[in-house]
Formats: C-alpha cells, sequence, structure tokens
C-alpha cells in the first residue's frame, strides 16, 4: 500500500468532501463515486467512516499467520464476523489441507468436484514379468549372442538401403558387417534375405546377386540357401494364416493374412528362379520343384489356382535358361533331365485342360505361347531399374515422341491443299489442316468442317 498522507492533509476522512457514503454522494469536487479513483486519504491507516474500514498489509498478515490471537497493532474488526473462534476451527484446517486434490481441469467443469482417490484406495501396478525389462550381468555366452545380434542389425540396416544403383557400394558393406564370421550369422543373413525376396518379388534378381556375393566367401553356401528355401517351399500356407489370426478376427483378418501369405510364395518361386540364374539352384533341384507345383493337394482332382501361378511364374523365369541347360546335358550323353523337363510339360498341358478357372487355364496358354516364341513375353514385364536407366529410358521416350510429332506435322500440309475448282468430290476439300503443336509438344487436333462450311469455303473460292 502506499504511505498514508498525514491525517491533516489532503482529503482525508472526516474533512469536508471526502464522503465515505456507499452511494457517492456529495456535494465537494472530491467526492468519490464509483469508477472514480478513490481520494488518497481513504488508504490511511485508522480511518474510518460509514462503510470504509483499511487496515496495513501488517495487520493482516499478522491475522493470516495468527489465527487464535489478535494483532498486536491497534485491530477493530467491524463485527465479530471477521474473527474465526469456533472450537473446531484447527480441525477444519487440518481436515481441509489433508483432502485430496481436484483433478482434472476444474475451469471446464464448473460445479462439478472430482477428487483424487487417496493413495490408501490406491492399487499398486501391475508387473508383466515376462515384458518388463530385467537386467543382468553379461557372461561371457551373453556377450556373444549380444556381439551377433549387433552384427545382425547392422547388416539389416545396410539391406534396407540396398537399391540397384548403390548395390557394389552396400553389397561390400554388407560383407563387412561381418554376417559371414559364424554358421549362425551365415543361416540368420540368409533367412533375411528370403524373407525380403518374398516381400519385394520385383527386387528378386538383386536378392540373388547378394547371395552371389556371400558365396563366393563362405564353403557350403548353395546348401544354406536350398535348405532355408526349401523350409519356405514346404511350409503350410494355411498355418502360417492361422499363426497370424487372433481370437475375434473376422473373415476380412483373414482374408488379408492368405493374400499377403500367397503374395510371399510367388516371391518365393521368383527368388527362386533367379538363384538358379545365378547357379546357385542346379538343375537337379528344379527338376524336383516344378512337378511339385503342379501335383494336386489331397482331396483335388488338379492343382489350384495358386500353385498354377506359381508354376507360370517360375517357368517364365527359369524355362529359357532350363531348355538350355538340358540341350547341353543332353548333347553330353545326360538326357536324364530333358525326359524329366519334357514330363513336367505334358503334365502341364493336362493340367490346361483340366484348370480349374478361367484364370488358370489363360495363365497356361501364356505360358506355352511364350515358350513356342522363344521365350518372348507378348508384354513387356517391367523390372526394378537403376535411376541411370530410367532417365535413359526417359530421354528415349521422350525423343521417340519428339519424331512423332515431327512426322505428324511435315505429313499434313499435304491434305491441306487447295483443290482446283470443279474437281473432286466436295467433302475432300475442306480438309483437316496441320495440327498446331505448342511449347510442350501438346497438339491442337482441328475439327474437320462440316458439309455447310465446305460449300461457304467453295463459294468464297468461286
Amino acid at each position: 500500500l502506499p504511505p498514508a498522507p498525514a491525517p491533516n492533509s489532503g482529503a482525508g476522512a472526516g474533512q469536508p468532501g471526502a464522503s465515505n457514503s456507499r452511494d457517492g454522494t456529495g456535494a465537494s469536487a472530491t467526492q468519490w463515486a464509483r469508477g472514480k479513483a478513490a481520494p488518497v486519504g481513504l488508504y490511511a491507516p485508522g480511518a474510518e467512516g460509514d462503510s470504509v474500514i483499511r487496515y496495513t498489509a501488517g495487520d493482516l498478515l499478522e491475522l493470516r499467520l495468527k489465527f487464535t490471537a489478535r494483532p498486536l497493532s491497534n485491530f477493530n474488526p467491524p463485527g465479530d464476523h471477521v474473527e474465526w473462534k469456533a472450537e473446531d476451527r484447527l480441525a477444519v484446517i487440518e481436515r481441509t489441507a489433508t483432502a485430496g486434490r481436484i483433478g482434472g481441469d476444474v475451469t471446464s467443469r464448473r460445479g462439478h468436484h472430482d477428487t483424487a482417490p487417496l493413495l490408501k484406495d490406491c492399487k499398486p501396478l501391475e508387473v508383466n514379468e515376462e515384458t518388463r525389462w530385467k537386467g543382468k550381468v553379461l557372461g561371457a555366452d551373453d556377450a556373444e549372442e549380444d556381439e551377433q545380434a549387433a552384427i545382425l542389425k547392422k547388416a539389416l540396416v545396410v539391406l534396407n538401403k540396398l537399391t540397384l544403383t548403390n548395390f557394389d557400394k552396400l553389397a561390400a558393406q554388407w560383407l563387412n558387417t561381418g554376417i559371414c564370421g559364424t554358421d549362425e550369422l551365415v543361416k540368420a543373413g540368409v533367412s533375411v534375405v528370403v524373407t525380403k525376396a518374398q516381400q519385394e518379388a520385383h527386387f528378386s534378381a538383386m536378392y540373388a546377386r547378394l547371395c552371389q556375393r556371400m558365396a563366393a566367401s563362405v564353403p557350403n553356401f548353395k546348401r544354406v540357401v536350398v535348405e532355408t528355401c526349401q523350409r519356405e517351399f514346404d511350409a503350410d500356407a494355411k498355418e502360417k494364416v492361422e499363426a497370424h489370426m487372433k481370437e475375434g478376427d473376422g473373415d476380412d483378418v483373414r482374408e488379408y493374412w492368405t493374400g499377403l501369405v500367397q503374395k510371399y510364395y510367388l516371391g518365393l518361386m521368383k527368388f527362386i528362379g533367379e538363384l538358379y540364374l545365378v547357379d546357385l539352384i542346379s538343375v537337379k533341384v528344379m527338376v524336383k520343384i516344378l512337378p511339385r507345383l503342379l501335383t494336386p493337394s489331397p482331396g483335388s482332382s488338379s492343382p489350384d489356382e495358386e500353385q498354377v501361378s506359381c508354376f507360370c511364374g517360375l517357368m517364365a523365369t527359369v524355362g529359357a535358361a532350363l531348355d538350355r541347360a538340358c540341350g547341353s546335358y543332353e548333347a553330353n550323353g545326360k538326357a536324364e533331365y530333358a525326359n524329366r523337363v519334357a514330363e513336367v510339360w505334358a503334365t502341364a498341358e493336362d493340367v490346361m485342360a483340366k484348370a480349374p478357372t478361367s484364370r488358370a487355364r489363360f495363365m497356361m496358354q501364356d505360358l506355352f505361347e511364350m515358350r513356342q516364341k522363344g521365350w518372348k513375353a507378348r508384354r513387356k514385364v517391367e523390372k526394378a531399374k537403376t535411376i541411370k536407366e530410367i532417365h535413359r529410358d526417359a530421354a528415349r521416350d521422350e525423343q521417340r515422341a519428339g519424331g512423332a510429332m515431327r512426322t505428324g506435322g511435315s505429313s499434313a500440309p499435304q491434305s491441306s491443299q487447295r483443290p482446283r475448282q470443279g474437281m473432286g468430290d466436295v467433302r475432300k476439300q475442306g480438309g483437316r489442316s496441320a495440327n498446331a503443336v505448342d511449347e510442350d509438344g501438346w497438339a491442337t487436333v482441328n475439327k474437320p468442317a462440316g458439309r455447310r462450311q465446305q460449300q461457304q469455303q467453295q463459294q468464297q473460292q468461286q
């Protein structure tokens, strides 16, 4: 509070013009009314009137700190309601101080007083012994396991960055991570590569090349690759779907996982074909895989559509190389593989005749047509490309588009030449003019003139 003026100075209480009435009525120029600044004299300690009583900050603080005792200075409250003299005052203060705090945003819930529960009513958190973190003392075996996990994690980071553009650089980094250090790491690395190849079938050739790099530094690598692929090949699709299903999942979830498992199986067939092309899988293994894809499941008279799709995908990948290999073996007096491949094609013809669906029959027809044309696909199959290849293809397409525009523009004026009068058909006299080509390469095709417009043009020419 500001320092109080002297009792006999200013417009203090008790002087004419310092009215203390509630309604602010007074004849003096210093009267106090609502909405106007109050005279400083009203804040003088001890200034009393009809309704205004002021105390110093020290008196108020003393009153707050000492509830039972009166302030030492002159303290004359206006009434007994100012003091708290109840006998249970201390008990009420203690009960209020120990009460629970109001929880939540109390400003947005007026009139709603929710309080946090007492500590004795709270239940301790349940600890899951299976998922909680547990500290342990590392021994020799634990340190070795952690080292292998760190190597596998580092190799997975490199594998996720692998593309056709940076293949040489990251393939060297993949080998430098130590993934080929032990047999366990080699098996884990091959399993990771096979999984990635299943998920990204369009990069299966790249992952096959990565396995080829590993085979150069790991003995018996082909056996590890074949065993890993065989384990995925023999896995039951229904069991994989059921392993991902949870209690309460509906048919839409089952359909999703079924489609995903089928996609991974097709990716595995593509990857097996690419491994054969880089000589990591032999002809002996291939002639064992192909008949199994055309073998009907128990209780069925013909292979299902998924088996036919896998057979067509695998044969489209390895068909040309397999025919060359069988011809080479047959030329050297080993006709076993050629005979077995011929049996596979005979079985494929029977499957095409008894195909369960039209889609399966058409896939088999396309495969036989491709074989007859020297393994040239009727449609161009999109493959993964490097950035350089993408830019080269884009430049070639742009060059072709520009050549087509120039060819169309040079031949167009010949059809718009003015015919001689009295000769030719009237329908030919209003021929198309040259198409206007803007700077972006878009051509504006002129609408041909109608019969009436052609007659008007003929009259104007005459």
